[in-house]
């Protein structure tokens, strides 16, 4: 498990599947939805942890993907979920917070 959440964050495939939301159908972006949601759950061993809140932390990209997902009213609350999920992490909020 850890060799792919290693190879998915490599390639930057969980922003880019949010930053793509609004092309996929319903089901598929609830499948993104829950996949981020599921990374950032608590209670993940200590280093997947790390290794996610750390890719997301300093990703240049991925809070400015979640708010301007507010705009499309069919993504909206998806964009929404995965928020409230990072927000869960101090390091995560404050990274949202002073970008």
């Amino acid at each position: 498990a850890i060799e792919l959440l290693e190879q998915l964050i490599a390639e930057d495939v969980p922003v880019q599947l949010l930053a793509q939301l609004d092309i996929l159908e319903f089901e598929a972006r609830k499948d993104v939805m829950n996949v981020c949601c599921a990374l950032l759950r608590p209670g993940m061993p200590p280093q997947i942890d790390k290794q996610v809140v750390d890719y997301l932390s300093y990703h240049p990209n991925l809070f400015k993907v979640l708010v301007e997902g507010y705009s499309n009213e069919e993504t909206a609350l998806l964009h929404g979920v995965v928020l409230r999920s990072c927000a869960r992490h101090v390091e995560l909020a404050e990274s949202f917070l002073t970008s």
